[in-house]
C-alpha cells in the first residue's frame, strides 16, 4: 500500500505544480484539487501507454509515475517558484486575517467535510469476517463488476483489456478509472485499498474544483461554498415521505435516525432523480473519475472566453484551452458521456461568444488538436473489434424515465426547488421590481445556455440502452445549474435590496438550502450510517476466490452462473458472461451465451460439445450455480477438482 500511496501523492502533486503553467491567477487553496483531478487522470493514461510497451507490471507504474511527477522539476524554475511561495504566503495571510474565530470555523468545516468523504468512500467495500459487502444498495451490482475489471487488468495482465464479463470481445467500457486502481494492485494494494485511495483523492478533488468552478463563474464567495453542497448533496421534493414514514414508524427523531428506504428513489414512484453520491458517484467510478476533470475543464472554458487584448494574455488563453482539449480527450476513456458533454460544450460556446471573430478560432484549432490527440487513439482502443450494438444506444424517448407522469409536474417533483431558483436566478433584474441589474449577467447567462442543452436533449433522446441512464448527461445540466441557484441562496442571505427583513431573508435562504439537500442527505446518512449493509461475497467465496487466483492461468476462462457475485470476479480471470444487466446496457447480446451457460451446467454429450465450443476451461460449481441453474454434480464429478472451500468447487475441463 505504500507504494500505491507514493504514486497517488507524486501525481498529486506534479498536477498541482502544472498547474503553475496553464492557470497562473487561480487560488491558491485551489491548485491541490485541480491538481489531483489532472494528476490521476494522467497517471492512469500514462500508465496505460506504459502497460503497453512494457507489460502491466511494477516497471510500467514507475515509469508513469516518474512521467506525471516530473512537472514537479518546474519548481527549478525561478517565476513558477516564487510564483509558489507566493502562494504559500498569502494562504497564511488569508489565514491570519481570518482571526480565531472564523479560521476554527472554516477549519472544523474543512474537516468535517474530509471526514464525510471519508465515510463514504469507506462504506463502498466493506471486508469483515463474514466477506464482502457494501454499504449503497446502488453498488450491489456495480461494485463485482469493476473488482472483476481491476482483478483482469491488475492480477491478469489484461492488458490490452478484453472485457472481462464477455470473453473474446474487446472492453467496449470507459476503464480508465478501473485500471487506476489496477496500478495499485501491481504494486501490491489490495482490492479494497485500489478502490479507497483513488476514490478518496477524487472525491476530495470534485469538492475543490467545484468550489472553483462556483466561484469563477459568480464571483460569489457564498455561491462558490454551496454549488458542492447542491451538486452532490441535491434532491428532489420525496423527502415529504419523510412524514408519512415517521406517522408509521415512531416519529420523526426514530425516523431520522434510522431512514427505512431512499428518499430520491423510491421503488415503483414518480421519485427517480437519484441523489448524486448514492446512485452516481458511489456505483459508477467512471463518473468519480471524469467528472472533477469536466469542471476543470469548465473552468478552463471560463477563463479562456475572457477578452484576451495583449500577446500574454492570448498566449495564456490558448495553453488554457490546449489543457482543457487534452482533458477532453481523456475522457473519452475516462468517462465517455462527460466527453461528449464538454466537447459539446465548448462547441456551443466557441458560437454562443462568437469565437470565430478576431483571431480567437486559433486557440480552439489548438483546443480541438489536444483532444483530437488524446481522443483518437483512445477511441479506437473501445471501437476497434467492438461487439457492441450502437442501435441499443439510440431512440427518442420523450421525458426521460417520467412513466406516466406529466414531464412538468415529474421535474418538479424531482427536482424541488432547484428550477424555480433556477428561474429566479436567471430572471432576477430582468424582470420589474426583480433588483437594479441582473443577477445573471450577460456573459454568465451566455455560458451557461450550452448547460440548458443538456436538460433538453436527454429529454428526447435515448443515449442508452436503460433510459435512466441518461441521467450521466442530464446532471451537466445539474451541475452548471447550481452556481446560478447558489447565487439566489447567497443574494437571500445578504438580503440586499430584496425590501425584507434579514431575519426573514436569511430563514428563507436556510429553508431552500435544506429543501434542496434534505432528500439527498437521507440517502447518504442512511449509507454510511451504518444502517444498511449488503453482502456481496461470503467468506468462503472470498477464500475460494484466493485458491482460484493462485490455482489458475491468469488468462483462464472460467464457466458461471450469469450473475452479479460469482467469486471468480474476484480474481480477474475471464468469464463467458458475467451479469446479463451489465451485457444489455454495454449493447451487448447476450442470450446465446445465457442459453448455452445452462445448457452446460444440465451435463451430458451436448454440454461436453458446448465446452469444447466455447473453449471453456474450468467450471465453477457453487451455491450460487445450483440457486440459479440445474447442475449435474454427476457429470462434473469427473473432472478433476482444482480448488474447493466448502460449498465452493472449481473443476478443470478435461478433454
Amino acid at each position: 500500500m505504500i507504494a500505491a500511496i507514493a504514486a497517488l501523492a507524486l501525481a498529486v502533486l506534479g498536477g498541482t505544480v502544472a498547474t503553475y503553467g496553464y492557470d497562473p491567477g487561480a487560488p491558491p487553496a485551489s491548485r491541490p484539487f485541480t491538481g489531483a483531478a489532472t494528476g490521476l487522470v494522467a497517471l492512469a493514461a500514462v500508465g496505460l501507454l506504459a502497460g503497453f510497451l512494457v507489460g502491466p507490471t511494477t516497471t510500467s507504474v514507475v515509469l508513469a509515475t516518474a512521467a506525471v511527477a516530473a512537472p514537479l522539476g518546474l519548481l527549478a524554475v525561478p517565476a513558477i517558484r516564487d510564483a509558489a511561495l507566493d502562494d504559500l504566503a498569502a494562504t497564511a495571510t488569508y489565514a491570519r486575517r481570518l482571526g480565531p474565530i472564523r479560521l476554527t470555523a472554516l477549519t472544523a468545516g474543512l474537516v468535517a467535510a474530509a471526514v464525510a468523504t471519508w465515510l463514504v468512500v469507506d462504506r463502498m467495500m466493506i471486508e469483515g469476517p463474514n466477506g464482502i459487502s457494501t454499504g449503497f444498495v446502488n453498488n450491489l451490482g456495480d461494485l463485482p463488476f469493476h473488482l472483476q475489471a481491476i482483478a483482469s487488468m491488475g492480477w491478469a495482465g489484461n492488458v490490452p483489456p478484453e472485457d472481462p464479463t464477455y470473453a473474446g470481445a474487446a472492453f467496449t467500457y470507459p476503464f480508465l478509472a478501473d485500471y487506476l486502481s489496477a496500478m495499485f494492485l501491481m504494486v501490491g494494494a489490495s482490492l479494497r485499498e485500489s478502490i479507497l485511495l483513488p476514490n478518496l483523492t477524487l472525491a476530495l478533488a470534485l469538492g475543490g474544483t467545484l468550489v472553483r468552478f462556483g466561484w469563477a463563474i459568480t464571483r460569489d464567495r457564498i455561491a462558490g461554498w454551496l454549488t458542492p453542497v447542491l451538486v452532490v448533496l441535491g434532491g428532489g421534493l420525496g423527502w415529504i415521505v419523510l412524514f408519512e414514514d415517521a406517522r408509521a414508524g415512531g416519529g420523526l427523531l426514530a425516523t431520522l435516525a434510522s431512514p427505512p428506504h431512499d428518499y430520491t428513489i423510491v421503488g415503483d414512484s414518480v421519485w427517480r432523480w437519484g441523489n448524486a453520491i448514492t446512485t452516481l458517484l458511489v456505483p459508477q467510478r467512471s463518473l468519480l473519475l471524469g467528472l472533477p476533470l469536466t469542471v476543470v475543464g469548465f473552468t478552463l472554458f471560463w477563463y479562456a472566453l475572457r477578452p484576451a487584448v495583449s500577446a500574454a494574455a492570448r498566449r495564456q488563453r490558448t495553453i488554457r484551452l490546449g489543457v482543457a482539449g487534452l482533458a477532453t480527450g481523456a475522457l473519452v476513456l475516462g468517462h465517455t458521456h462527460s466527453f461528449v458533454v464538454l466537447l459539446g460544450t465548448g462547441f456551443m460556446l466557441g458560437l454562443l461568444f462568437a469565437e470565430w471573430r478576431d483571431g480567437r478560432w486559433r486557440g480552439w484549432v489548438v483546443y480541438l488538436a489536444a483532444t483530437a490527440v488524446v481522443a483518437a487513439p483512445f477511441a479506437l482502443l473501445l471501437v476497434a473489434d467492438s461487439s457492441a450494438s450502437a442501435g441499443t444506444f439510440f431512440g427518442i424517448e420523450i421525458g426521460w424515465d417520467r412513466g406516466e407522469t406529466d414531464p412538468v409536474t415529474f421535474w418538479l417533483l424531482n427536482t424541488g426547488l432547484f428550477i424555480p431558483l433556477l428561474a429566479a436566478a436567471l430572471l432576477a433584474g430582468r424582470l420589474p421590481g426583480t433588483g437594479e441589474r441582473p443577477l445573471v449577467n450577460g456573459r454568465l447567462l451566455r455560458f451557461w445556455l450550452p448547460f440548458m442543452a443538456w436538460f433538453l436533449i436527454p429529454n428526447v433522446v435515448k443515449l442508452a440502452p436503460w433510459t435512466w441512464d441518461n441521467i450521466k448527461v442530464l446532471y451537466y445540466w445539474w451541475v452548471g445549474s447550481a452556481p446560478l441557484v447558489a447565487l439566489v441562496i447567497a443574494a437571500l442571505w445578504r438580503a440586499r435590496s430584496l425590501g425584507v427583513p434579514r431575519v426573514a431573508s436569511r430563514t428563507v435562504a436556510i429553508v431552500a438550502v435544506l429543501a434542496l439537500t434534505l432528500a439527498g442527505s437521507l440517502d447518504v446518512w442512511r449509507a454510511v450510517g451504518g444502517g444498511t449493509e449488503y453482502g456481496q461475497f461470503d467468506a468462503d467465496a472470498v477464500a475460494f476466490a484466493e485458491r482460484v487466483r493462485r490455482e489458475v492461468p491468469a488468462d483462464a476462462l472460467v464457466l458461471h452462473a450469469p450473475t452479479w457475485n460469482p467469486p471468480v470476479y474476484l480474481t480477474g480471470r475471464r468469464s463467458l458472461l458475467g451479469y446479463p444487466g451489465w451485457i444489455w446496457a454495454h449493447g451487448l447480446p447476450y442470450a446465446d451465451r445465457e442459453r448455452d451457460i445452462g445448457l452446460m451446467y444440465a451435463g451430458g454429450p451436448q454440454a461436453e460439445r458446448l465446452l469444447r465450443d466455447w473453449e471453456v476451461e474450468y467450471v465453477e460449481v457453487t451455491p450460487i450455480e445450483h440457486a440459479m441453474l440445474e447442475v449435474d454434480e454427476e457429470y462434473f464429478a469427473g473432472f478433476p477438482v482444482v480448488a474447493q472451500v466448502g460449498d465452493y468447487v472449481l473443476y478443470r475441463v478435461v478433454r
